[in-house]
């Protein structure tokens, strides 16, 4: 149906490559620093994803709740920092050289299978680039939330069909990403400082306190690639075009208000609107 109307959004997390954070060895921020560079995120937006992905890393929270103030988007890092995310494969190799990566081993990579798998062959391809050799173990939804972030059973990389990057829904909750003794820390972050600002933003007495800490917990993760940013997906809401106000633009979805024939009626003007007079046309 050509007169379909189609939204396009961006999804709300990065997808990501996990590192497990307390085993060597991926306890050294050089070799994620390294690992992060083998890494094209904007050719992967651009080619595999057909522009239809965000061309930025992510930080603890994506970038869209960073522009609206709940974080730091990428555009918004300091220039150093955004130099650490940049596709440099002989950089790579040099960070890796100096960290003496054994590029003789393969690292297991324990990925969920509702995960997107091309694109994790995509990353297995561009880490072999730079002497990174992954093995890729696909385990079920359940199996692998037991194994990983139950068991933590895994010595190396991690994936899933959601990255551990950006999630939107719950402010507390990505504190608890990267802080000991919570579940959601399923890959072993064990820092003082962003158990501090998890810590404070508890104990925080107002949102603007909340939202400040929530900045320098986003640099301080974009520092220290706890996670390795792959991409930022858009996501589609599609509609009939008989279906009027804003259909689509909502990422949560909208509700239907009343059925009103033509542009005339009382509608409800912060709500959706059914069209009889187009919708005979169909």
């Amino acid at each position: 149906n050509p007169g379909v109307i189609v939204k396009q959004l961006p999804q709300g997390n990065e997808l990501t490559l996990d590192p497990n954070n307390a085993v060597a060895p991926f306890n050294n921020l050089s070799v994620r620093i390294a690992i992060q560079h083998a890494i094209n995120i904007p050719l992967i937006a651009s080619t595999y994803y057909s522009g239809y992905a965000t061309p930025w890393p992510a930080s603890l929270t994506e970038n869209q709740m960073g522009l609206g103030g709940w974080g730091l988007a990428y555009p918004n890092w300091p220039a150093d920092v955004q130099a650490q995310y940049t596709f440099d494969p002989a950089l790579s190799k040099q960070l890796l050289a100096a960290a003496k990566f054994d590029t003789s081993l393969t690292y297991p990579l324990v990925l969920e299978t509702d995960a997107d798998q091309g694109l994790y062959q995509i990353v297995q391809s561009e880490l072999a680039a730079v002497g990174i050799n992954l093995s890729i173990t696909l385990l079920t939804a359940p199996n692998w939330q037991s194994t990983v972030m139950t068991a933590h059973n895994y010595t190396t990389f991690c994936a899933r069909n959601q990255g551990i990057l950006g999630f939107n829904f719950d402010i507390f909750r990505q504190f608890m990403r990267f802080t000991p003794g919570y579940q959601a820390n399923y890959i072993q972050v064990n820092d003082p400082n962003m158990t501090s600002f998890n810590t404070q933003a508890i104990a925080a007495q107002s949102i603007g306190d909340v939202q400040k800490l929530l900045t320098q917990a986003n640099l301080y993760a974009a520092q220290n690639h706890f996670a390795i940013s792959l991409a930022q997906p858009s996501t589609f809401n599609m509609v009939q075009p008989w279906v009027q106000g804003n259909p689509g633009g909502n990422t949560l979805g909208n509700a239907i208000t009343g059925t009103f024939g033509g542009t005339a009626g009382g509608r409800d003007p912060i709500g959706l609107w059914i069209s009889k007079e187009i919708k005979a046309k169909y």
